[in-house]
């Protein structure tokens, strides 16, 4: 279906004579006349680029404005922008809202536990050297590892530590993760 528009005509005619993989061929092939060079000698001297028929470059040699190329570079742009957000809508949320940092950078906005050593681990193993260096090569930032209510193993990636607060984001998927499950298997959820 092509629109009426004067404006828009010429491209959609191309587009559906050459197909869209070979639009932006088509526009350094017009590049002559949209920027006003050449004044489409190219064309007058019969030489049209290779794979384009002569009525496709005829429809798009018709496009002098740069208005025109506008027109079709935002058409374009709007095309992708809708389909990123047709199969992906969170996008639009995390460029409106912006995704956060890993660290938790909000001063004393957080709530101590008791019972938690927040002076610092003494007394913790260290992990084992196999799962150290797994860790160091995956970038880790943090691993704790408890196990009946006491923490066994303990260690920080490169800049972190017991100070620093973490966003964890992997912990909540984990642990929401955990809870479905043990609701499925508890009947609780169906």
């Amino acid at each position: 279906m092509i629109p009426d528009n004067d404006l828009l005509r010429p491209v959609f005619e191309a587009i559906v004579a050459c197909g869209i993989c070979d639009f932006f061929a088509l526009i350094e092939a017009l590049a002559p006349y949209l920027c006003g060079s050449d004044n489409g000698s190219q064309a007058k001297a019969g030489q049209i680029p290779y794979g384009f028929s002569r009525a496709s470059y005829d429809a798009l040699a018709d496009m002098i404005s740069l208005k025109r190329l506008l027109a079709v570079c935002l058409l374009a742009a709007g095309a992708v922008s809708a389909r990123i957000f047709a199969f992906a809508p969170q996008v639009p949320i995390l460029l409106r809202e912006g995704f956060p940092s890993e660290v938790w950078n909000d001063g004393g906005r957080y709530d101590h536990v008791d019972g938690v050593n927040s002076v610092g681990t003494t007394g913790v193993p260290a992990i084992p050297a196999a799962a150290q260096t797994l860790f160091d090569a995956a970038g880790g930032r943090a691993i704790l590892v408890d196990k009946g209510g006491s923490l066994i193993f303990e260690s920080y990636g490169y800049d972190f530590g017991t100070e620093k607060r973490l966003n964890s984001f992997s912990l909540v998927k984990s642990l929401v993760g955990a809870l479905v499950i043990r609701a499925l298997a508890d009947n609780r959820i169906a």
